[in-house]
């Protein structure tokens, strides 16, 4: 996904397949298990089987940004707890 299909994708707004989170806590047990329920619930209510979480985004769609978030870590996270596994972008 490009800048403009991101900024196209925020300027919706969330909606069933699409969720604004202003940050994302991975420290403990109880942060990843609720990364992984928001995770579940999203490709759970998606329509087409394409939803997105999009972390650094406030509520309002304003960009705040985050720091320390990597992709291996959050397929790492996702990868032990869902199964079957899903497709990340």
């Amino acid at each position: 996904m490009d800048e403009s299909e991101l900024m196209s994708l925020i300027a919706k707004g969330e909606h069933e397949g699409l969720d604004f989170k202003r940050e994302l806590h991975l420290e403990t047990n109880l942060h990843r298990g609720e990364f992984v329920k928001d995770v579940i619930a999203i490709a759970n209510s998606a329509p087409s089987n394409k939803g997105y979480l999009l972390f650094g985004v406030a509520d309002d769609g304003s960009i705040v940004g985050i720091d320390g978030l990597s992709k291996q870590q959050i397929q790492d996270i996702t990868h032990a707890y869902i199964h079957p596994a899903l497709t990340l972008i």
